[in-house]
């Protein structure tokens, strides 16, 4: 057999390892499977969409609902939704063409995916909870709270996409390759997998959705407390745009988790956990109820 034959073969052994190890860590964090039906947002039909739940834990909490980035689903934020379960309600769904959930007739863009989110949470009776997203479920979830207020007590943004200087496809996927050495490695493992269950019609239409997507505009229609977080060494995210994010979103300075990079919720959960947590703290002490 020769050289590249033999690489080849341990890259291959080394990948399927540590994916059967990140995939058995996910598993011991106690989250359970739910399905819920949503109207289609492109069709009539239903969609049956998947989420990640925690058992129910005493808490004055809002509940917590973390909505993933491009192309990925709920995987990567397992280690989040471990450092939060005792102190609230945590809830991860898959968007529809995402992870195990229902594919729409056709894939959908920010707005719609905003749709979707908002149908999953009428559709579970949850009202007035703390939306974490990253990256560009920042944008979704921004969209929600802008356009449902009665959805959203606060809104955590994780690596907020998209900076207005990478507005472009090129300049996007320049800046995540310069990211990728500052990312825990078995994150590739969760970004393979799904990626894979998306597909390429997801890909390319949330690409252009992302890029399109002008969260500037929407964050001064959000009328609920915000928090912005990055990784200190995010290419995606500059220190300049989340200032921007969080001055028009009239937040706190953003949160720089030092080291990491683009996402700093799955590379150090304590750091964002606490933003987290304090935000919804801050929601319950401000609650004229």
């Amino acid at each position: 057999m020769s050289v590249p034959h033999l690489l080849g073969g341990a890259l291959v052994g080394v990948i399927a390892v540590g994916l059967a190890r990140t995939i058995a860590r996910a598993r011991r964090v106690p989250l359970r499977s739910e399905w819920t039906r949503i109207p289609s947002v492109r069709g009539s039909r239903s969609l049956a969409v998947h989420a990640r739940v925690s058992d129910d834990a005493e808490t004055s909490l809002p509940p917590i609902v973390m909505v993933h980035g491009y192309g990925i689903g709920s995987s990567y934020f397992v280690p989040l939704a471990d450092r939060l379960l005792h102190d609230a309600h945590v809830y991860a769904p898959d968007l529809p063409g995402h992870g195990p959930s229902d594919h729409d007739v056709c894939p959908l863009g920010t707005r719609e995916s905003a749709a979707a989110l908002a149908a999953w949470l009428d559709a579970n009776g949850l009202r007035r909870a703390v939306l974490v997203g990253h990256s560009a479920g920042s944008q979704v979830v921004a969209e929600v709270a802008a356009r449902r207020p009665d959805l959203a007590a606060g809104v955590v943004l994780v690596a907020p996409a998209s900076d207005p200087a990478a507005r472009s496809v090129v300049r996007q996927l320049e800046r995540a390759i310069r990211g990728v050495p500052f990312e825990r490695p078995d994150l590739a493992l969760w970004v393979a997998l799904d990626f894979v269950r998306s597909g390429g019609g997801v890909l390319a239409t949330e690409l252009r959705a992302l890029i399109s997507h002008r969260l500037e505009d929407v964050l001064p229609h959000v009328r609920v407390p915000v928090r912005v977080v990055r990784g200190r060494w995010d290419q995606l995210v500059p220190q300049r745009w989340a200032e921007t994010v969080a001055r028009v979103a009239n937040a706190p300075p953003p949160t720089v988790v030092r080291r990491w990079s683009h996402a700093v919720h799955y590379e150090d959960p304590d750091a964002v956990a606490a933003i987290v947590l304090e935000l919804a703290g801050a929601v319950v002490a401000n609650d004229p109820s």
